[in-house]
């Protein structure tokens, strides 16, 4: 009953800092942007390195050039990346979880390079490093332009 009435007035307390504005919406047109794509072509991961492979956790990364991700890029674009496993294509980052295992896969950005992370753990079996060889991503890239 306590946490009841502390989150009822803690809602009470937010509310009263809201204020209804009556004003159209306003569209804001984007013209600073071109979207490229950093590779039309799937770029297919060989080279996995093993981080952790404990029998039930595993984190294997796998780093990709990309020279068209610049700090600018970075700063002020946007990169989307999507993994391709089998016939399907998720976008990054993505997880599964269910009972006994669990999949991670994510990437970081530096200029001009994708570090592709994959990681869970399953209790079972833990995939074997080279069965993520062909896998493949895309890149696409958002970037600025000086336009105003």
């Amino acid at each position: 009953m306590i946490s009841l009435c502390v989150l009822l007035a803690a809602s009470f307390s937010l509310t009263a800092y809201c204020q209804i504005v009556d004003k159209p919406l306003t569209q804001t047109k984007f013209t600073n942007f071109s979207t490229t794509m950093a590779s039309s072509e799937i770029i297919k991961l060989e080279q996995w390195r093993s981080v952790v492979n404990d029998g039930t956790n595993f984190g294997y990364t796998n780093n990709v050039s990309c020279p068209q991700i610049t700090q600018d890029v970075i700063d002020k674009g946007l990169v989307v990346i999507y993994w391709q496993d089998k016939t399907s294509w998720y976008g990054l980052p993505f997880s599964d979880a269910r009972t006994g295992y669990s999949d991670h896969i994510n990437f970081i950005l530096s200029a001009g390079n994708v570090l592709v992370k994959y990681s869970g753990y399953n209790n079972s079996t833990v995939p074997n490093m080279k069965a993520l060889n062909g896998q493949g991503i895309r890149i696409v890239i958002t970037q600025p332009t000086n336009d105003k």
